[in-house]
This record gives structure tokens, sequence and C-alpha cells, in this order.
């Protein structure tokens, strides 16, 4: 069974992704981790350039390297490496969630991701989470959710994430989400929209026990 996840950042996917994988025995893919992954090397690529893009041949380079995707179903825990370097620690930061939103509009990574994310699932019970998950990587799933909430809870949520490596006051963050949502929802390539027949949950007033409810009846029937 193949559950997905989208929504804008914020919403809710990891928590609630990471609750079905530990309660139901689903195996997690991430697939925002993917993506991190390649932007990552895609920082430390620039660092080593001087005209401060990345052209078709550097996208090529980065394509060449394996990032590897780790679940460990007893801890819910979630390791990435790139070129065989653990960069787990490296994926919640400021400039990387930036990159990684930048590097999804590339058709040759998101290709990739999805090859990847297909892999990951192949003969799994799995419920995956991101922007595309139901529009375009699973688009047969058994089951589509879209979590969305109020940009102000979003921003609220990220700032106090104790896992994301930032300083941003909440108003910048608020700002970075704004900006994110635009460049997702507004890309040619696999924009962040509803998939088809998803069930769209406004996580704004929910507890993450409260989504558990829905998708516990979600599972039943």
């Amino acid at each position: 069974m193949i559950i997905t996840i989208d929504g804008p950042s914020g919403s809710g996917k990891s928590t609630l992704a990471e609750r079905i994988g530990r309660e139901f025995g689903f195996f997690v893919i991430n697939t925002g981790f993917l993506y991190r992954a390649y932007a990552v090397a895609g920082l430390a690529l620039l660092q080593r350039k001087k005209d401060g893009n990345l052209d078709a041949s550097d996208i090529q380079e980065l394509l060449e390297h394996k990032v590897s995707y780790r679940y460990d179903s007893q801890t819910g825990t979630i390791m990435i490496s790139y070129d065989e370097h653990e960069i787990t620690s490296l994926l919640k930061t400021a400039p990387v969630d930036k990159a990684a939103s930048i590097l999804s509009k590339n058709s040759a990574i998101r290709e990739a991701v999805t090859h990847q994310a297909r892999e990951l699932a192949h003969n799994k019970n799995a419920v995956a989470e991101g922007r595309d998950c139901g529009s375009i990587i699973f688009p047969d799933a058994d089951a589509k959710l879209f979590l969305t909430a109020s940009e102000t809870t979003r921003a609220e949520r990220i700032a106090q994430d104790k896992s994301r490596s930032t300083s941003l006051s909440q108003e910048e963050v608020q700002k970075s989400v704004h900006e994110r949502d635009t460049r997702d929802s507004s890309r040619k390539t696999a924009p962040l929209k509803i998939p088809e027949n998803a069930i769209v949950i406004d996580t704004t007033e929910k507890s993450i026990d409260d989504v558990m409810k829905l998708i516990a009846q979600l599972l039943h029937n």
C-alpha cells in the first residue's frame, strides 16, 4: 500500500509521515531529504566555482554521485548519505532549504528523485511525503493526502522546529515560507498542487493526534 502526503512547508507532512511509519509499520520516504542532499552537494560545488551558478554540466556532476537513503523502522530515523558521506545533520538549514527549492525545478534532478523514491517504495507498504508525491511520483497511490495550514501557523512551526538550524526570526521565517510557496506553486515542472482524488486536511487548528484519527479511519476503510 502506498500513501502520499503532499503540502507546503510547515503543514505537518513529516510529523504525520513519521507517525504513520511508527504506528502502522510503513516505510517512510521523505522526498524533500533527497532534494536537500543534492542541495548540500550543490552548495559545496558552488563554493568551488567563481561564477556562482550551476550549469548543465554541474547538474550532471551532482547526479553522478549516489544519494543513499536509510530508514530505521525501530527508531523512525532517516539517514542520508551523498557519495558515501553522511550528511543528515546538514539538511535542515535555511541555505539548503532555499537551494533545494531552486534545484527542484530542474527536470533532471526531479527525474532522479522520482526514480529513487519509486525504488524505495517497491514491494513495501510506504508513506511518501513531499510536494508532488501524489501527483507525479505515485499517481496511483492507494491514498492521497494534502495537508495545508495558514501561513502564520506554518511559520510558527518552522521557527519552533528544534531540528532546523536557523537563526531567523519568525517574521523572516514567514517571509521565507511565502517565497518558497511561490516558487513551488509557480514552477513549470511538477508544481505544488492538490493531487487528483486527494483528501485535503487543514491542520491549522488540528493536533497530530486529531489528524491520526482521520488516518486511522481512512486505513480502516
